[in-house]
């Protein structure tokens, strides 16, 4: 939630809630908190109710997790920095 991307907007955001009313910086995080937690649970009940498994989670997500990290480390990617440059 709270991203680098994210983080440059917070101030703004904030500040609008708090310019809108004095508890709204504290309604805004209340909001961020329930929403989240009802999404989570709705997605274990999902999962529950189709019969995945924690272990079959894992099973896929474990790979994904990889490949994520092998895609930022640099080493995934098509272009190597190390190419003949024209002119140079």
């Amino acid at each position: 939630m709270l991203s680098p991307c994210v983080l440059p907007l917070l101030p703004l955001v904030l500040g609008t809630a708090a310019s809108e009313h004095k508890l709204g910086p504290a309604a805004l995080k209340a909001g961020l908190v329930l929403s989240l937690v009802a999404l989570g649970l709705f997605v274990a009940t999902a999962g529950f109710a189709i019969g995945l498994d924690v272990d079959d989670f894992r099973t896929v997500a474990e790979p994904m997790q990889a490949m994520c990290r092998f895609r930022r480390s640099g080493r995934g990617d098509r272009v190597t920095n190390n190419r003949h440059q024209p002119g140079g």
